[in-house]
């Protein structure tokens, strides 16, 4: 089982028979079968797209699987996973104006989130970037 990170900006998740699909403005990016995925994880910022554009990887850091799936080899997702915490520890402004990493606030939206479903509180506020 994988867990499968999804960054991309605007990006929509879609289940679509055995599968979850990818899409960002009608252009399927991804598809990917039901069975070999344990744990979806939504994040901002850190795009394949952008370590590509930036040269950090290429074609060769991708093999493609049995099933048709293309999986970053493991030096990329060395690669691809340093940048992910390069941009989860880097501080924006939150809410109030405090200074905050990105991981607190996903810390922080959860708390929120929970304390909506337990009945603590009325309403939930999404973080959202602009």
């Amino acid at each position: 089982m994988s867990t499968i990170y999804i960054d991309e900006q605007g990006a929509v998740l879609h289940h679509h028979g055995d599968e979850i699909q990818v899409e960002k403005e009608h252009v399927v990016l991804a598809k990917l079968p039901l069975t070999q995925i344990d744990r979806i994880v939504l994040a901002g910022g850190v795009q394949l797209t952008t370590l590509i554009n930036r040269g950090e990887l290429s074609q060769y850091d991708f093999r493609k699987g049995d099933d048709g799936g293309y999986f970053l080899v493991d030096n990329a997702r060395k690669t691809f996973y340093a940048a992910y915490e390069h941009k989860v520890r880097t501080e924006i402004s939150y809410l109030n104006g405090d200074n905050m990493s990105y991981r607190r606030i996903f810390f922080r939206q959860a708390e929120s989130l929970a304390r909506v479903i337990k009945g603590d509180d009325l309403e939930y506020h999404a973080f959202l970037m602009r």
